[in-house]
């Protein structure tokens, strides 16, 4: 596949398109994508190196790739709807903020993708524009979310309608304008849920943790923070 890079500092103005097979980005530290990244083609690879800002919003549409990052990126938004792919920011000073505009990250359609070691948010009271910071609607299915810190939202948190998403290892902390865990769905939606060693400590809204709809879910090992009437 066809591969492209860019040295440190530097800055890209245009839109990215990557639709061959197992194409390859690399950008380097402290660089500035200004515009929107598109990554479409079969098996492609997105590497970030530390401080990278991407301006736009980053669309995975592409079976089989993988969008990785080193700690200390900055991102507006990603939309995800391939399969079998994985986002990996590196650690938490890697930071998704949608802010009022976005999702932090879109789980439009696909399946059995991963998202990890990273942090995401969007804008907690932003005059209720209602953004959701990671939402996995009903048919897109088999997701994995490990080491997330979710850190406030204008909406839920985590929002799955999709089943079988397994959450292990995150941290909810801050504001968030409702659950910080939505599970939810009908007709079979929702189900076979696994949420596994995380810790809840936002602070608003109270007594609202993890609301969850469906049957078949798997919920142990977690601690709840004081306002969440845990012992935090």
């Amino acid at each position: 596949g066809k591969s492209f890079s860019c040295g440190s500092n530097s800055t890209i103005t245009g839109i990215i398109t990557m639709s061959s097979v197992s194409a390859r980005l690399r950008i380097g530290n402290d660089s500035n994508v200004v515009a929107a990244v598109n990554l479409s083609g079969v098996d492609g690879y997105i590497y970030a190196e530390q401080k990278a800002n991407f301006g736009g919003i980053v669309t995975i549409s592409g079976t089989g790739c993988s969008f990785i990052m080193e700690n200390g990126c900055d991102l507006d938004g990603i939309i995800l709807s391939g399969s079998y792919c994985t986002i990996d920011g590196g650690g938490w000073d890697t930071f998704v903020d949608g802010s009022t505009a976005n999702m932090a990250i879109n789980m439009a359609t696909g399946d059995y993708n991963t998202v990890k070691n990273i942090r995401v948010q969007t804008t907690a009271g932003a005059s209720g524009s209602g953004t959701v910071v990671i939402d996995t609607p009903a048919g897109s299915n088999y997701h994995t979310f490990m080491n997330i810190w979710f850190s406030g939202a204008d909406n839920n948190g985590l929002s799955i309608a999709a089943i079988h998403a397994t959450i292990i290892g995150c941290y909810f902390s801050g504001t968030f304008d409702n659950a910080p865990v939505s599970i939810t769905g009908t007709g079979g939606n929702g189900k076979g849920m696994v949420f596994v060693g995380n810790h809840m400590n936002a602070t608003t809204p109270a007594a609202a943790g993890i609301n969850i709809t469906v049957p078949e879910a798997v919920v142990v090992g977690n601690w709840f923070g004081s306002s969440l009437g845990g012992d935090g």
